[in-house]
């Protein structure tokens, strides 16, 4: 898939690419190295051309015979230095110790066209010292789900690993069903996760814990002062930042990650590990994609409470970098900035930007009833949220009432909706103006599991040309897209499907 037509004279292949292995400076009690474990018949599913240019690869190289055995485990670079990372976790609100890179490998790093230091990692690269008796592999059908949803992420400047390539094969791995195994290359500025500083905390590593907060500090922190007294309190106050503000930002799209325990929490505050996600299609507060979360702890309505959870979590872990006292003062901020960062995602989402400090008791009440009659009433969110920029147009207005399921919250809705707009839409360059934020805030594309099926499908049988489609719409979520297929909300009966943890 081309994905990009610009210059690629100061680009180097993969192959010349400079590398390093950052992360191998720290002791090894935090990793062992591996050597991947190949796949036969590698075929090239797809490629990322414009995350390349930022890597400072030529995209072209991508789609040589070298690439395709790199990123299929079959070849190692002699720079790179692959290694499984060692860390713990809360899985479902339980500590687990015998956690660790199980099917993935961190190849190594380079540095991008903006002087950012980013890992390149193998998932599904087969077994490592923690895969805990399992095959070590990935799946198409989860790293395909991965690939729609770091790409989508990241077109909606959400904070979000990457993935550069996609390579299909015909080894065989038993999930519910045979199914293909992949490799997929995610990127990101730090594979770090809370759950390293648990794994060495709880094993009372304390020294080597000091040591890698120090890394992070020094290679995803740099503006903080790594000889400063009070760095580890000015670093847990940005992570408490990071982590309230991506809460909110889900919570704003209604994403649903599905398993949000703490080995699945980035330290730099990106949406990490891409599993049984989805984009809520209707509004339902407790929906979770995930079927194996019976309880529900991680369904929408939790996230935000999950994510204090979980920094509570690492607040214990960094225990020994700061008092009780200075820490609870940090953390206790998180409800108040995951309001306010809710808050302001709600009001850009309802064209409601320029209400004054003055008038906030009206935007909240503008909020609360927009999510309690969506609540009421199963509306498609995607297309609700870009068709309320036309709202006072009495036929769109209508178009929505005629889908109410409770048409007296609807009629409520409208009223203290359309009274909020009153203060704003006083002419109509301050109606234009508005709209145009709007659309440029509220997406009309986003991923439907029910789509990503049918993609999954067609690759399965070697079709690509359909994810390929896919993809490149909702890189441009705010563009209607060619294909309005795309916009359709799924069939009733499976509406809300859940998805399973495998891959």
């Amino acid at each position: 898939m081309n994905q990009s037509t610009s210059t690629t004279s100061h680009l180097s292949n993969l192959s010349d690419l400079k590398f390093y292995q950052d992360f191998a400076s720290l002791p090894n009690t935090l990793y062992s190295y591996v050597s991947p474990a190949g796949i036969e018949n590698p075929k090239l599913v797809i490629a990322n051309h414009q995350l390349a240019q930022q890597l400072q690869i030529n995209p072209e190289s991508l789609e040589e015979d070298t690439a395709l055995q790199l990123f299929s485990g079959n070849q190692v670079l002699p720079s790179w230095q692959p290694l499984a990372m060692k860390y713990t976790g809360h899985q479902f609100g339980h500590y687990n110790p015998d956690l660790g890179d199980g099917r993935g490998l961190l190849l190594a790093d380079c540095i991008d066209n903006n002087g950012i230091r980013q890992d390149l990692h193998l998932k599904g690269a087969g077994p490592t010292p923690y895969s805990r008796f399992a095959d070590g592999r990935a799946v198409l059908r989860s790293s395909i789900r991965e690939y729609v949803g770091s790409e989508t992420m990241h077109a909606l400047s959400i904070p979000t690993t990457r993935a550069l390539a996609l390579v299909n094969s015909s080894t065989q791995v038993v999930r519910e069903s045979f199914e293909n195994a992949a490799m997929l290359v995610r990127v990101s500025p730090s594979h770090v996760r809370f759950g390293h500083f648990e794994y060495l905390h709880y094993t009372n590593q304390h020294e080597t814990l000091k040591q890698l907060a120090d890394y992070v500090i020094a290679r995803n922190f740099s503006h903080i002062d790594g000889n400063a007294e009070d760095r580890y309190q000015l670093w847990f106050t940005e992570i408490v930042q990071r982590t309230a503000d991506l809460m909110s930002q889900w919570s704003a799209v209604g994403f649903v990650h599905g398993v949000m325990n703490t080995d699945n929490f980035s330290i730099i505050g990106e949406t990490f590990d891409y599993g049984p996600y989805g984009f809520m299609d209707s509004y339902q507060a407790q929906f979770t994609p995930n079927h194996t979360d019976q309880s529900g702890r991680y369904a929408y309505h939790q996230q935000a409470n999950i994510g204090y959870w979980n920094l509570s979590a690492l607040r214990q872990a960094l225990s020994s970098l700061m008092t009780a006292k200075e820490s609870e003062a940090i953390i206790q901020q998180y409800p108040d900035i995951f309001t306010l960062s809710f808050q302001q995602s709600m009001q850009r989402k309802l064209g409601l930007q320029e209400l004054s400090e003055a008038e906030k008791p009206l935007l909240l009440e503008a909020i609360n009833a927009t999510l309690k009659m969506l609540a009421r009433n199963h509306f498609d969110m995607t297309n609700f949220y870009r068709d309320l920029a036309n709202i006072n147009d009495n036929e769109v207005a209508d178009k929505w009432r005629n889908q109410a399921i409770d048409i007296v919250t609807f009629d409520e809705w409208l009223q203290s909706y359309q009274t909020a707009l009153l203060s704003i839409d006083s002419s109509a360059e301050k109606i234009t103006s508005r709209q145009q934020a709007m659309y440029a805030t509220n997406p009309c594309i986003l991923p439907r599991n029910y789509i990503i099926q049918q993609c999954i499908e067609a690759a399965e049988v070697g079709d690509y040309a359909p994810l390929h489609e896919y993809i490149e719409a909702l890189q441009s979520p705010f563009i209607l897209p060619m294909n309005t297929s795309y916009l359709l909300p799924p069939p009733t009966d499976i509406d809300g499907r859940q998805l399973s943890c495998s891959s």
